[in-house]
C-alpha cells in the first residue's frame, strides 16, 4: 500500500527520472501536465493487474500534490497540442473518488468512469493516422511508474510473474478452444453445404415432378379427347351399318356381303384400338397414382429430415457444452494432480534428508565385530544414499536361484533312471543366495515404497487415516 511519503518519493523519483535524461523529450511543464494525470495512470494500472495500490486518502493525498503549481507554466493551446496533437480547447472535469475502497465491479466503476473522462466528454479526440505526444509520453511514465513501484515494493515483481504465467496458461487453454471452436465450425460448415445441395436437389425434384405432372395431363387428356372421337366414330359407322341394312333388305345377298364384311372387318379394327387405348388409360392412371404416392412419401421425408436437423442442432450444441465442461474438469484435475505431486515429492525429499542424517554407522572394536550374537552390517560412508538405492535396486532386480526353480522353466525330473526323484533331497541344500538376509539399503527402499503408496491410498480413499492405511499395507 502507496503512502504519501511514497508517493512525494515517486513523484521525486520521476522527475530525477525524466530531467535528468538528456535524450528525453519530456520538459518539465510536460512532466507536469503527466503528473496530474498520475491519478488515471494508477487507476488504469490498478484495473488493468486487478490489485490496490493506493487508498482514497492517498489518493485525496496525490491530487494535493498534484494542485502544486509547476516553476514552467504551459498554456492551454500547448496543453491540447499535447494532449491529442491537435489544436482543440480543454475542459476540466472532475468526478469525486468513492468513499470505499473494494475491488469488485460497482465500486471500482466511478474510477473507470474517471480514467475516461476525457473521452466521455468530448475532449480527447484521438489523431487516427500517428500517435498523440500524451500517449507517447504515457507509456514513458507508465513504465517509469511501473519501475518505480517494483523497485520500491519488491511483491509487485512476484505479482508481475505470477499474472504472466496466468496469461500462458489462459492463451493456451484459448487457443485449445479456438482449434475446438474451429473444428465445431467445420462441422456446422459441411452440415450447412449437405443441407444445401439437399435443398437445391428438392427444388429440382420439385421441379421434375412438375413437369411430369404437367405431361402426363396433357396426355391423359389427348387420350381421352382420342376416345372420344372414336366413340363417335364407331356410332356413326353403326348407324350407318343398321341404315345401310334397313336400306339394302330387297337387294341380293352377294351385294350385301360385298358391302358389309369390309365395314365389320373395319369395325373390329377400330375396337382392337379401343381396348388399346383403354389399356394405355388404365396404365396413366396406375403411374399417376404411383406419382402421387411417391409426392407423399416425399412430403414425409421432408418432414422428418427438418426434424433430425433440428434434433442435430440441439445435439450438436449440447456436446459443445459437454466438452467445454470436460475441459473445466479436466484443467482442474490437472492442478490436483500437479499439486499432489509435489506434496509427495516434498515427503520424499524430507524422507530422504531423515534417512542421511541417520545414516551414520558407530565403530565397533574387532572383538565385537566377530562375536555371533551381534550382526556387523558394514556401510560404505563416501556412498550417498542415491547410489545405495540405486544398488539395492540392481541387486532386487537380479534373479536368484529359489525364483528360477519355481519358475514354470524349472523342471525338476532327473533326466537318468525311471524314479522321478524331489527337486531337494536330504543331501541336497538350497543356495546360500537364498537365504542372504536383505541389505539395509534394500530395506530402505521398501520402506520408502511403503510409504509413498500408503500416502496415495489415503489421498485416494479419503476415508479413512494414513495410519489406518500404513497398517493396512503393513
Amino acid at each position: 500500500m502507496l503512502t504519501p511519503d511514497s508517493v512525494a518519493d515517486i513523484r521525486q523519483q520521476l522527475q530525477d527520472i525524466f530531467l535528468s535524461n538528456p535524450n528525453s523529450t519530456i520538459s518539465e511543464g510536460v512532466l507536469a501536465i503527466s503528473l496530474r494525470h498520475l491519478d488515471s495512470i494508477i487507476t488504469a494500472y490498478e484495473n488493468q493487474n486487478n490489485i490496490q495500490l493506493m487508498s482514497t486518502e492517498d489518493m485525496c493525498q496525490l491530487k494535493a500534490l498534484m494542485a502544486e503549481n509547476p516553476e514552467h507554466k504551459v498554456t492551454p493551446d500547448e496543453i491540447s497540442e499535447y494532449i491529442t496533437g491537435i489544436h482543440a480547447p480543454t475542459l476540466a472535469v472532475e468526478i469525486d473518488r468513492p468513499q470505499s475502497r473494494h475491488p469488485s465491479d460497482s465500486l471500482r466503476e466511478p474510477r473507470r468512469q474517471r480514467a475516461n473522462i476525457g473521452t466521455q466528454h468530448g475532449t480527447v479526440k484521438p489523431y487516427h493516422f500517428r500517435r498523440s505526444k500524451f500517449q507517447i509520453h504515457a507509456e514513458e511514465v507508465g513504465t517509469a511508474i511501473g519501475s518505480v513501484l517494483r523497485r520500491n515494493h519488491p511483491q509487485f515483481e512476484e505479482m508481475h510473474h505470477q499474472l504472466d504465467e496466468t496469461r500462458s496458461t489462459i492463451t493456451q487453454c484459448e487457443s485449445k478452444l479456438e482449434s475446438l471452436r474451429l473444428r465445431l465450425d467445420d462441422v456446422q460448415a459441411n452440415f450447412e453445404s449437405s443441407h444445401s445441395d439437399l435443398k437445391v436437389h428438392l427444388a429440382n425434384m420439385t421441379d421434375h415432378h412438375a413437369n411430369i405432372r404437367a405431361a402426363l395431363d396433357s396426355t391423359i387428356s389427348q387420350q381421352e379427347n382420342e376416345h372420344v372421337h372414336l366413340h363417335g366414330k364407331i356410332e356413326e359407322i353403326q348407324s350407318d351399318i343398321h341404315s345401310l341394312r334397313r336400306d339394302v333388305g330387297p337387294l341380293a345377298e352377294s351385294c350385301l356381303s360385298d358391302r358389309i364384311i369390309p365395314l365389320e372387318e373395319s369395325i373390329r379394327s377400330i375396337r382392337m384400338d379401343l381396348e388399346s387405348c383403354d389399356k394405355k388409360y388404365v396404365s396413366v392412371t396406375r403411374y399417376t397414382h404411383s406419382v402421387d404416392s411417391l409426392e407423399s412419401r416425399f412430403h414425409d421425408s421432408n418432414i422428418r429430415w427438418n426434424e433430425m436437423s433440428e434434433k442435430s442442432r440441439s445435439e450438436y450444441a449440447r456436446l459443445e457444452k459437454r466438452i467445454s465442461q470436460f475441459h473445466a474438469k479436466l484443467l482442474s484435475e490437472i492442478r490436483q494432480i500437479a499439486s499432489t505431486q509435489l506434496h509427495y515429492q516434498k515427503c520424499l525429499d524430507e524422507l530422504v534428508v531423515q534417512i542421511d542424517s541417520l545414516r551414520l554407522t558407530p565403530e565397533f572394536p574387532p572383538s565385537r565385530r566377530n562375536s555371533s550374537d551381534d550382526e556387523y552390517i558394514p556401510m560404505d560412508r563416501h556412498k550417498s544414499l542415491s547410489d545405495e538405492l540405486k544398488d539395492a535396486n540392481i541387486e532386487a532386480q537380479l534373479p536368484s536361484e529359489l525364483a528360477y526353480m519355481s519358475s514354470w522353466r524349472y523342471d525338476d525330473t532327473p533326466t537318468h533312471g525311471s524314479d522321478p526323484l524331489p527337486a531337494y533331497s536330504d543331501g541336497i541344500q538350497p543356495s546360500p543366495s537364498c537365504s542372504k538376509k536383505p541389505s539395509k539399503a534394500a530395506l530402505i527402499v521398501l520402506g520408502v515404497w511403503t510409504v509413498g503408496v500408503a500416502k496415495f491410498l489415503a489421498v485416494q480413499i479419503g476415508q479413512h487415516d494414513a495410519g489406518d492405511v500404513l497398517s493396512f499395507v503393513m
